[in-house]
């Protein structure tokens, strides 16, 4: 897929329409180009303008779960009198006077467009992120994320996380996290952490995040998940959020 061209205060805004292109009062979004609000009104209200989120961020209620949901890609300036975001009702969207539709289509090739053009550190949902060894990722919620050894990986909930020995990994509630020996992990309740090392062969160990261990930092090494002392948890927190 070809990355979008962005001019300076340009972003990417992603959204989802019923089949027929409506969205909210029936508006119909065309599947590429130009796209208007009728009734803007420039104020941190929803509602008087189009909606989305800036980057792939914010609530993911926002998107629609529909199989045949239309994912949009709208390329949208932020200059003042066509955009708002960030406060009042617009804490976890934006909205927006008008823009331009660069993709329509499927959920994974929109969300692709925009994880690969939006700003380091950007927590895009749906997000797919494969890097080598000693890599940053971070993404939202429904994330699949590879890379190698000491590595450091933060995504939301229902995601997936793979990453070598040495590494890091954050995830929220029924995540998966695989990761190699010597490696800390903190989870939501009902992630699956799986932990692998060798020893002459390769072993592998297995458990289920209870409520009791929920959002708390482990280290993994030769099978066994050890509480961190807080000097470790401290460290590992550092390194998700920087």
């Amino acid at each position: 897929m070809t990355r979008a061209k962005l001019a300076d205060g340009e972003i990417l805004v992603l959204r989802t329409c019923s089949p027929q292109m409506t969205s909210y009062g029936e508006f119909t979004w065309p599947r590429s180009g130009h796209v208007e609000a009728p009734d803007w009104i420039g104020d941190d209200r929803c509602g008087h303008g189009l909606h989305g989120l800036p980057w792939g961020e914010g609530g993911r209620q926002y998107l629609s779960g529909a199989l045949d949901a239309a994912w949009l890609v709208v390329k949208v300036s932020t200059a003042a009198g066509n955009y708002r975001a960030g406060t009042g009702q617009l804490t976890d969207k934006c909205k927006f006077r008008a823009g331009e539709v660069v993709y329509c289509g499927d959920r994974m090739r929109a969300v692709q467009l925009v994880d690969e053009s939006a700003p380091a550190g950007t927590v895009t949902h749906w997000a797919s992120q494969t890097a080598g060894h000693g890599s940053a990722q971070k993404a939202g919620d429904c994330s699949t994320q590879t890379a190698g050894d000491a590595s450091t990986q933060k995504a939301g909930s229902h995601s997936t996380q793979k990453a070598g020995s040495h590494s890091t990994q954050k995830a929220g509630y029924d995540s998966t996290q695989k990761a190699g020996s010597h490696s800390t992990q903190r989870a939501g309740d009902g992630t699956v952490q799986i932990g692998r090392w060798y020893d002459d062969l390769w072993h592998v160990a297995a458990r289920v995040v209870t409520e009791a261990e929920a959002d708390k930092w482990y280290l993994f090494e030769r099978g066994v998940w050890r509480p961190c002392t807080p000097a470790e948890a401290d460290k590992a927190e550092r390194k998700v959020s920087d």
